[in-house]
């Protein structure tokens, strides 16, 4: 019994020892940290998007899709990142109000945010030199690279919120416990 208080008090004072530095909101900002928790939730939906496109992309060209559908796709795969883009941005703005762990991401995710942006300006450069032909240019190996880069990207978000999540059942575990050993 003595073993089981002790890793009990243990994983506390670990829970305590992190909730500052991993995940406690700046004081009074709790709503503006749910909201940028909510809006990394979108962009990873988002990046899961462009990735999903850049796939189906590709697959119109091997099937010798009509380059007016091809086209169509591209704008959504721009609307899309530039639409992350300025989520970033808007988060930035906040950054007084963001947690340890969403400053972090955002941190992470500027460069490859940004090596998706230029994959998907490649990708519409060949697209605009080789509209009659893109089964045989380089527009194959571009949409995959697209589709590569946004998933990472979207795994990486999938993980930090995963992590986010543990972070509070741990925070919520440590409330918990000192109320039932305060009373």
């Amino acid at each position: 019994m003595k073993q089981i208080a002790y890793f009990t008090a243990s994983a506390a004072m670990m829970a305590a020892l992190l909730t500052p530095a991993f995940g406690a909101p700046k004081p009074g900002n709790q709503s503006s940290s749910i909201s940028a928790r909510a809006s990394i939730a979108q962009m990873q939906e988002q990046f899961r998007n462009i990735s999903e496109r850049a796939f189906n992309l590709r697959e119109l060209a091997m099937n010798d899709a009509d380059p007016a559908r091809q086209m169509a796709g591209l704008r959504a795969l721009k609307d899309e990142v530039n639409s992350i883009g300025a989520e970033v941005q808007a988060l930035d703005a906040q950054s007084d109000s963001l947690t340890a762990w969403q400053d972090k991401t955002l941190h992470e995710i500027r460069p490859l945010l940004s090596q998706v942006a230029e994959d998907v300006n490649k990708l519409i450069q060949v697209f605009n030199d080789n509209r009659s032909g893109l089964r045989s240019h380089p527009w194959l190996p571009e949409t995959a690279k697209v589709s590569k880069h946004a998933e990472k990207l979207a795994a990486l978000l999938s993980n930090k919120l995963k992590l986010a999540q543990d972070l509070e059942k741990d925070q919520q575990f440590e409330r918990d416990l000192s109320e039932h050993s305060g009373s």
